[in-house]
Order: C-alpha cells, then structure tokens, then sequence
C-alpha cells in the first residue's frame, strides 16, 4: 500500500509528501516491530509453552527467543525500505517509457 502512495505523492509531483509518507511508514513498521522485540525478549521460555510442554524446548526457545527478536525487528522495516526504490523505478521506467522521443536527435542518428 505504501507503494500507491508513494508513486501517486510522485505523480502529483509532491516529493515532500512522497518522503514523509516513506518516513511515516518506516517508523510505523519500526515501532510495531520494537514492540515484537521487547515481547520476544521479554517472555523467552514462556513463549514456548505456548507449543509445547517440554522443558527442554522450552529452555532451547529462550536460548534462540533474542535472534527471533532481532529477526523480527529487522524484518519489520526491511519490506518498506526495500518497496520504496522499486516503486520509483517503476515510475521512471513508466516516464520514461511514455516519453516522446525527440524528432531532432532521432533524425540526425540516421
């Protein structure tokens, strides 16, 4: 979603609403994602309980609970950041694909 956003602010020619609306979301997707860090640290082996009953697993799950936080912390801004120069290279390709091409400079190659 934040793509359509992003490529309308563009269209409209409105970089300053494309960038806040770029920023808006990275920090959105970022608190969601310290939110999900803070638990996973937070509840380590009692998260396991939830699969299981295994002390075992459950001790193993707290052992692996700080990468999954960190995983997910990572994981949560990366699709955004990732989104956002595919979507201006889908709008320069656009313009760039609808542009008219210039009689003179195609002339004088020939």
């Amino acid at each position: 979603m934040e793509s359509v956003r992003v490529a309308n602010e563009l269209g409209k020619g409105s970089s300053k609403a494309a960038i806040f609306s770029i920023v808006v979301t990275v920090l959105t997707s970022f608190a969601i994602g310290l939110i999900l860090f803070i638990i996973f640290l937070l509840l380590r082996e009692k998260i396991a309980y939830v699969f299981t009953t295994s002390e075992e697993v459950a001790i193993a799950v707290g052992d692996l609970s700080p990468l999954l936080a960190f995983s997910l912390l990572l994981n949560s801004v990366q699709p955004v950041l990732s989104g956002v120069p595919v979507t201006i290279a889908r709008i320069r390709i656009n313009r760039w694909s609808k542009a008219e091409p210039d009689h003179e400079t195609i002339t004088s190659q020939n």
